[in-house]
């Protein structure tokens, strides 16, 4: 299945209880209940699940009993035999929401998703569980099914309660886009190829939470130029129209809605496109299901006696990329945990130029864990990187870059010092896209990066200076050497070139955010605060203004400043640990003891996570393309695309 989030485990173990009973001796009730809660405390999840059954045997209307079994069961992906324990439990006690819950969310897991409406359903209306993480975990699942039942607003109403405007993440958005595009399926039931253009929309639909409509009326055209026979996309537009009382351009999206397929059922509604008819809405959602899922696409078992994986791999080599799509699409429909099946898909429509597809299973393939060759790895690695590129990620991609070559620049292979080259000037594009006349330039620049990343300043700092005096007004030059000179704390140096950045990249928050961190490092948040102002400015929906915009308050002692901002940046940015640690210094400081210590506690967890991060990539002085303020838990947001060049 798509994703399913898991809710954290029961208590910590205990102590072991001392002598339990052995097997050759008779249990009574007593006994039983004792020593399974001891093994279920100590961890000993099977040992448990022994006793509890044989317990339960004994007494069958003992609740507790069935709702252990149950819970660990489905904490141990066992849901058959979960979803057995937890119908017993809701007969025992019907007015237990959790266990509803929990039996909904099992058939959810086995594909049971009328059941598992229903249940989930059941859980919901019978009130909150106390445990924000299930009814989370509840609710969306609740709102993946109204979505396949057809209720398309409800679905994405519930998906909205729950998460602020500002935190939706991926795998919500991805329900807002089957939503948006009233695509009746869950999201393993979509096809891989249009798992992009959901993505996209839903990206789209969890912006609009927290902007006005008019801004998204001017979005939708790039959405619709590329994917111009999407169903309902077009629909979608003159929604957003129409609230916007732009009601003669709403009229034409939906006519042109209608006008897309003129042998389909969804030329034959009215013109606000959804008929009020139950059965014609019926046969819409078919036609619309089977667009998005694929549904005339050879499945698994139709390849299954040419072999699907051989197919693919025949096809790839012999650069029949096409067929390679459509036999990967088999292997990962019937082997979705396959890393290296879901990158071998990307790596087929990157060269079909389906670059957004692409990400997203490349991006799949990484979680998953590549296999194959050392060399196929890297080109995974690589064009993952080159995507990255595109869509304006470029410390993310210079990591995969780095990490990917030998760290000598002067045997770098030559694609990766230029796509180093291109992350460190952030040209948003593919190596292909960038002018002749730019290459030395680029090429030059990636070397440079790769010297910085290896933290060889007396090589790299030549080189850079040499590049500036032969092109002083390329952009992020400057802003490269400042934040390497303040990575060595050479700030007066770093503050000369970042102000000049400033005035070759005066829409870029970049310099901006660099200086703010220079002077916080020298205790000056007075002259730190107009730079964090400008860069809010300019980049008012990424995290590190607000973030850096906090810290100026703090240090100014206006701690209710300082939460204001520091909030902001934590629902852009939930995951960054320092921006936890500031808000708990700032809730210290007005007195709200307890949010401190939730904050502390959220930083500590979090920093945990990111100290196993730091050892699994290693670290480097310089940072991700050189960005001393990127080094601190804060990364650049994926929208920082918009270089000048």
């Amino acid at each position: 299945m798509f994703f399913l989030l898991v809710v954290a485990g029961q208590a910590s173990a205990r102590t072991y209880l001392q002598g339990v009973v052995s097997e050759s001796q008779g249990f009574s009730f007593e006994t039983l209940s004792k020593s399974a809660t001891a093994a279920r405390e100590a961890g000993h999840l099977q040992k448990a699940i022994e006793y509890y059954r044989r317990a339960v045997q004994l007494r069958p209307d003992w609740t507790e009993g069935w709702w252990y079994l149950g819970t660990m069961s489905y904490d141990a992906n066992r849901f058959a035999d979960a979803i057995a324990f937890f119908q017993k439990a809701v007969v025992l006690a019907p007015n237990l929401s959790d266990a509803w819950t929990f039996l909904g969310l099992c058939e959810f897991a086995q594909k049971d998703y009328e059941n598992a409406r229903q249940h989930l359903q059941k859980g919901k209306a019978l009130g909150p569980s106390g445990d924000l993480d299930l009814d989370r975990v509840a609710h969306f699942h609740l709102a993946l099914l109204q979505i396949r039942n057809g209720a398309f607003t409800g679905g994405a109403r519930l998906i909205a309660s729950d998460f602020s405007k500002a935190e939706i993440p991926t795998q919500a958005q991805f329900a807002l886009g089957l939503a948006m595009l009233r695509i009746p399926l869950v999201p393993e039931e979509v096809a891989p190829s249009k798992e992009a253009i959901i993505q996209e929309a839903g990206h789209l639909a969890a912006q609009s939470f927290a902007t006005a409509t008019e801004n998204f009326a001017d979005v939708f055209p790039a959405l619709l130029a590329k994917h111009p026979n999407a169903p309902y996309l077009h629909y979608a537009y003159g929604q957003y129209l129409a609230e916007d009382s732009r009601e003669q351009e709403a009229t034409v999206a939906f006519r042109k809605e209608a006008e897309l397929s003129p042998n389909s059922e969804l030329a034959k509604t009215s013109p606000e496109i959804i008929p009020r008819d139950a059965s014609a809405l019926q046969r819409i959602n078919a036609e619309v299901a089977a667009y998005y899922s694929d549904s005339g696409s050879p499945s698994a078992t139709d390849l299954t006696a040419g072999d699907p994986w051989g197919l693919a791999l025949q096809d790839f080599a012999l650069h029949k990329y096409s067929d390679a799509v459509r036999h990967l699409t088999a292997v990962v429909k019937a082997q979705p945990g396959s890393g290296t099946a879901w990158a071998m898909l990307g790596l087929s429509e990157f060269e079909l130029k389906q670059y957004d597809n692409a990400r997203i299973h490349l991006q799949k393939g990484q979680d998953l864990g590549w296999g194959g060759s050392v060399d196929s790895v890297r080109d995974a690695r690589y064009h993952l990187a080159l995507l990255l590129i595109r869509d304006g990620e470029f410390e993310r991609a210079t990591s995969f870059l780095v990490s990917d070559s030998d760290k000598d620049a002067a045997t770098l292979r030559q694609e990766i010092r230029f796509a180093l080259g291109m992350a460190l000037l952030r040209l948003p594009h593919l190596p292909q896209e960038i002018p002749a006349q730019d290459h030395a330039l680029v090429e030059r620049a990636g070397e440079i990066s790769s010297l910085l990343y290896e933290s060889k300043y007396d090589l790299a700092f030549p080189k850079l200076k040499s590049l500036i005096a032969e092109h002083p007004a390329t952009h992020f030059l400057h802003y490269a050497y400042g934040t390497a000179l303040s990575s060595l704390s050479q700030f007066p140096e770093a503050q000369k070139q970042l102000v000049e950045e400033t005035r070759i990249s005066p829409g870029s928050d970049l310099p901006y955010l660099s200086l703010a961190s220079i002077d916080l490092k020298l205790k000056q948040p007075e002259n730190a605060l107009p730079f964090a102002q400008r860069a809010l400015t300019l980049a008012p929906q990424s995290p590190e203004p607000h973030y850096y915009l906090g810290r100026c308050y703090l240090e100014l002692d206006k701690p209710q400043d300082a939460i204001t901002e520091l909030v902001a940046a934590a629902r852009l940015l939930p995951g960054s640990p320092d921006v936890h640690f500031q808000l708990a210094r700032a809730y210290a400081k007005t007195k709200q003891n307890e949010k401190a210590t939730q904050e502390r506690e959220t930083f500590q967890q979090l920093n945990a996570l990111a100290e196993k991060q730091r050892g699994r990539l290693g670290s480097q002085a310089y940072g991700a393309a050189g960005s001393d303020h990127s080094n601190s838990g804060i990364s650049r947001p994926q929208s920082e695309s918009n270089s000048p060049h």
